[in-house]
């Protein structure tokens, strides 16, 4: 081995991803704001979707029913958009497509482009927002499509469930 390169372990590395899911799990609900707590979720099931295990879907469920949980009554003004749209593809990601909750994170990602950038969203612009925050186009672009495709099927289908932003049939905003 040459001198300053030090080889990785891979149990290192699970390790050091065992940490940071724990710290971003332990820190307290309450000490954060709505934004706060809902990257820090939407972080783990990005983690998650490099890991790939499939077989802990259960977590993924639970990971996203608690994001929906923080993002449900959150005003969107004032945050970055392509972060809102990170946020909540990892909520599509964390869900069973087709599921009320995956059908509630796509309707809360297209009410929130819509009413930021004044224009229904097509993959290209989706992944352009997406890619500007944490994402590997080798690891995420396949299923991120596919994913998409689904949101379209929604959007021609005009189905409806209340995104986050709404406390009763009108949207809030904050300008």
């Amino acid at each position: 081995m040459q001198q300053g390169k030090a080889a990785l372990h891979p149990g290192s590395m699970d390790e050091l991803i065992v940490n940071l899911q724990h710290k971003l799990l332990q820190a307290p609900f309450d000490a954060y704001g709505d934004l706060n707590n809902a990257s820090r979720y939407a972080m783990l099931l990005y983690i998650k979707s490099l890991l790939r295990s499939s077989d802990l879907r259960w977590i993924s469920v639970r990971l996203a029913n608690r994001l929906q949980e923080v993002l449900r009554f959150m005003v969107p003004y004032g945050y970055p958009m392509p972060l809102l749209c990170w946020i909540c593809y990892m909520g599509l990601f964390g869900s069973i497509p087709g599921a009320e909750q995956w059908k509630w994170f796509a309707n809360t990602l297209t009410t929130w482009y819509v009413s930021r950038r004044g224009r229904q969203p097509d993959w290209l612009s989706i992944r352009e927002e997406l890619t500007q925050i944490a994402w590997i186009p080798a690891v995420h672009d396949e299923s991120a499509r596919t994913q998409w495709q689904l949101v379209e099927n929604i959007i021609i289908l005009g189905e409806q469930i209340k995104p986050a932003g709404y406390l009763s049939d009108t949207l809030i905003v904050i300008e």
